[in-house]
């Protein structure tokens, strides 16, 4: 019943918790989420490529530039891997019937930060809305009747970078002004640098919620790729069948 609605109106929802993503307002990053899920919630029926991800996918990475499928950006500044595997299964798995496409941005330099996760469990986590779906174990048997446009029809809050219709922000490019700033030393990404950035980024995908992506996707078919550099996004994208059932 993926992205189904179920009968009953209204009637019996707590219209002061549905869509409710920003109450209470608690963080800029709960505030971004809140206006994704707003419009998550006016395209998940035809959505077929999600974008999942930081600040890097929400300001990189144009719906409008992809064409032949229905695509959205939830993609949040702030946002981590914790919250991307969130969205993931509890939102677009459930919801979006068509989706054929997940594309989960990982920002590696934040895999060793101790408060990995901190932003979602402090903010979105909280919301009354969050915990509205997560008590109806988010709605997996269907949607009530009217859910979709009573969460659509939640004011969403203003944040200082507006979110389009597919949910990106687009900011304008200004270089880097009079004084180029001299490349330092490489980033280092603690103990032994890449590699073991790597593995531990391997051991972050293996918690449940990320083994629930992987084989949710797998077995329905569902192209899905955690990335650790954006340029790939393109690169899948342009080789995706535009005829794909």
């Amino acid at each position: 019943m993926v992205g189904q609605a179920v009968t009953g109106g209204a009637e019996g929802l707590s219209l002061d918790s549905l869509g409710q993503y920003n109450d209470p307002p608690l963080s800029s990053v709960e505030a971004g989420l809140a206006i994704k899920l707003h419009g998550f919630w006016q395209v998940h029926n035809d959505l077929e490529i999600a974008v999942v991800g930081d600040s890097r996918p929400a300001y990189g990475v144009d719906p409008t530039r992809i064409t032949g499928h229905t695509t959205y950006n939830m993609g949040v500044g702030g946002g981590d891997f914790i919250q991307t595997l969130a969205i993931v299964n509890d939102y677009v798995l459930l919801h979006c019937p068509k989706i054929k496409m997940i594309i989960m941005n990982c920002n590696i330099g934040t895999f060793y930060d101790p408060n990995i996760g901190n932003n979602w469990n402090t903010g979105m986590a909280l919301s009354k809305g969050y915990n509205y779906d997560k008590n109806h174990g988010f709605w997996r048997d269907g949607l009530p009747m009217n859910f979709d446009s009573l969460a659509a029809s939640v004011a969403p809050p203003q944040i200082w970078t507006p979110v389009d219709s597919l949910g990106f922000s687009s900011l304008a490019c200004n270089g880097w002004g009079a004084v180029v700033p001299v490349s330092g030393p490489a980033l280092a990404w603690g103990h032994n640098g890449p590699q073991l950035s790597f593995e531990f980024f391997q051991a972050r995908f293996a918690r449940p919620d990320g083994l629930r992506v992987e084989r949710a996707c797998t077995d329905r078919g569902i192209s899905h790729e955690p990335s650790l550099r954006p340029g790939r996004f393109l690169q899948r994208i342009r080789s995706f069948p535009a005829n794909r059932p």
